[in-house]
């Protein structure tokens, strides 16, 4: 029997798999709102890179899978 591959794009960094979020993105003087596909491990305290910039998340909604997200110091 021939398995089947998932229709969701792998991370190639991590191997994991990736996908839609609703993020916050704080970034103090003024915050917007972007729907970005991002690893599905990636959890409170996680780092991603969006538009040139590195974010940290620092919390989620209550009651919903938003991510909050503050710009970062990118990784060594």
């Amino acid at each position: 029997m021939q398995q089947q591959s998932s229709s969701r794009p792998r991370d190639p960094a991590g191997g994991g798999r990736r996908r839609p979020r609703v993020v916050i993105l704080d970034a103090g003087d003024s915050a917007s709102v972007a729907v970005l596909e991002l690893p599905e491990l990636l959890d409170i305290g996680g780092r991603f890179c969006h538009s040139g910039t590195w974010w940290r998340i620092t919390g989620q909604r209550p009651g919903s899978r938003v991510f909050i997200a503050v710009p970062a110091p990118p990784p060594d």
